[in-house]
């Protein structure tokens, strides 16, 4: 159970130093939006590419996990994003594209730890579920925010990457203080599929029989 609350936890702590790296880039946006835009361009590029190393270190750290929302799928998806930034300079219209993409994915791999709460925590569940929300809801805004101003845009983008860091951080500390019992969770549930799958297999041999 331990390797199991250590990648738990790595994962979070990654997320943290993503989180704070995206609230300064967003008040960074928000307080200089006429900005040059080559230099905006590179900030996302370094945000992305860090995001992304951060997110594949901390899966890779403890046991490989597979599937769509795993740390190394999505990390792998937002350097990509960075690599294209960073190759083809006449997409800076895709940057809000991409970082609400990104804060709309993270929301959604939380929200997996955030469904377990429900057995443990009442309160902890629904402080999580409204800090998601709010993280969601903030990914959309920038995705659809019509805005043709670029300066406008960008300090939209920036105030919804402050709104999205904040929630976001809220919603990490909720989830760590319950890392034990997700881990513990989640042994149980292995141990009593393992064992409903040894007694299928032994009905199974019974009937042959």
């Amino acid at each position: 159970m331990q390797n199991l609350t250590n990648k738990i936890n790595g994962f979070l702590n990654a997320a943290i130093g993503t989180t704070v790296l995206m609230v300064c880039v967003g008040s960074f946006l928000a307080l200089f939006p006429t900005l040059s835009l080559e230099i905006t361009r590179w900030i996302f590029i370094i945000a992305l590419v860090s995001s992304g190393i951060s997110m594949i270190s901390a899966d890779l750290a403890g046991k490989r996990q597979t599937g769509l929302l795993s740390g190394t799928v999505f990390g792998s998806f937002i350097i990509l994003l960075g690599l294209i930034i960073l190759t083809n300079p006449g997409v800076l219209s895709i940057i809000p594209i991409a970082i609400g993409f990104y804060v709309v994915i993270s929301s959604l791999i939380k929200i997996r730890m955030t469904l377990a709460l429900r057995e443990i925590s009442n309160s902890a569940f629904t402080a999580s579920i409204l800090m998601n929300l709010i993280s969601v809801v903030s990914g959309c805004v920038i995705i659809f925010q019509p805005i043709t101003s670029t300066a406008v845009a960008i300090m939209i983008v920036g105030i919804m990457l402050v709104v999205y860091g904040v929630s976001d951080l809220i919603n990490v500390f909720i989830l760590k203080k319950h890392v034990k019992d997700f881990a513990k969770n989640m042994k149980a549930a292995k141990r009593y599929l393992t064992e409903d799958i040894k007694e299928a297999e032994i009905v199974e041999d019974k009937k042959k029989k």
